[in-house]
C-alpha cells in the first residue's frame, strides 16, 4: 500500500528525525470536530490482486498493543489524488 494524497488532507506527518531513509510523509486528514486523524493509501497493482482473489488487507502497528483504528473503502475521482 502506499500512501496518496488527497484534496482532504490537512496535515503531513513527517518522519521521525534519524527514518527519514525509511519512511515517507503521511499526508493526513485531522478532524478536530471528532477527534480523528485519517490518511488514503492505495494498493499496489499486486495488492490490488491479492484482494481481488479473497486476499485481506493486514495493519499494523507498533508498540505493545492495538490503538482504536478503523479501516474502510474510498472512491478517489479527482485528479489531485498523488503520491506524497
Amino acid at each position: 500500500m502506499r500512501p496518496t494524497n488527497f484534496r482532504e488532507a490537512n496535515d503531513v506527518l513527517k518522519a521521525p528525525e534519524g527514518q527519514e531513509d525509511y519512511v515517507v510523509d503521511l499526508p493526513v486528514f485531522r478532524n478536530a470536530h471528532v477527534g480523528t486523524v485519517s490518511s488514503l493509501w492505495m494498493p499496489t497493482d499486486e495488492e490490488r490482486k491479492i484482494i481481488a482473489e479473497g486476499g485481506g488487507v493486514v495493519l499494523t502497528a507498533w508498540g505493545k498493543t492495538h490503538p482504536p483504528v478503523a479501516i474502510g473503502a474510498a472512491v478517489v475521482d479527482y485528479p489531485d489524488a498523488q503520491d506524497p
